[in-house]
């Protein structure tokens, strides 16, 4: 039987769980990092502030399996690399995106982008931004949606340099790539709000 998966918006009750599948992820996705990441405690202190600072422009969205949370996204209103090439164009940012291993290849990862980017959309945003580590499996994620590099950072840690990209995206452009991505996904009707857990995996896409 087909096991559905509601994307949906959340907040403060969700931090622990957040926090304990972040840590999971971090370590498996981001293995090439040291191991000075903050606690998780410290984490979820800092997510909470993070949401309270301004909690109609941050926010947070779960995937959930019934009960369980088996990936988020946490976005807010950011810019730079040098204010996106100088275009200064409105721009939200997305902040973080991690989906339990199991849950990968079906969908999970673009619908939680799909629900940050309509709803940054609806407030007006003309852009969706965000970093993430070339050497990272996901980075593979965000190409293959089409992100456009529009800077990169060197940073160096006692086992070695990472580079970390910076990619763009047009709203409209992201949006109308995601629905053609998601569409197969999705279970029975367009009215369904849920994802089918067996849909078909595509490479590079969570």
């Amino acid at each position: 039987m087909e096991t559905a998966i509601d994307i949906r918006r959340t907040g403060a009750q969700s931090i622990p769980e957040v926090c304990r599948l972040r840590q999971l992820c971090y370590w498996e996705d981001f293995y090439f990092l040291p191991r000075n990441v903050m606690s998780q405690s410290a984490e979820a202190q800092a997510l909470a502030k993070w949401l309270e600072e301004d909690p109609g422009c941050n926010r947070l969205y779960g995937a959930f399996a019934g009960d369980r949370l088996i990936g988020y996204a946490n976005a807010g209103w950011g810019q730079e690399p040098h204010e996106i090439a100088a275009g200064a164009v409105k721009a939200v940012e997305l902040c973080n995106l991690f989906v339990a291993r199991q849950w990968r290849g079906q969908g999970t990862g673009l619908l939680l982008l799909q629900a940050a980017a309509q709803d940054f959309a609806r407030l007006g945003a003309e852009m969706l931004i965000l970093s993430n580590w070339r050497s990272a499996a996901s980075n593979g994620f965000y190409r293959a949606l089409g992100g456009r590099l529009v800077g990169q950072q060197r940073r160096t840690y006692a086992n070695g340099e990472q580079v970390v990209d910076f990619f763009a995206w047009q709203m409209d452009q992201l949006l109308h790539t995601l629905e053609q991505r998601v569409a197969p996904y999705l279970c029975g009707s367009a009215a369904t709000d849920g994802l089918c857990k067996n849909g078909p995996t595509e490479s590079g896409l969570r």
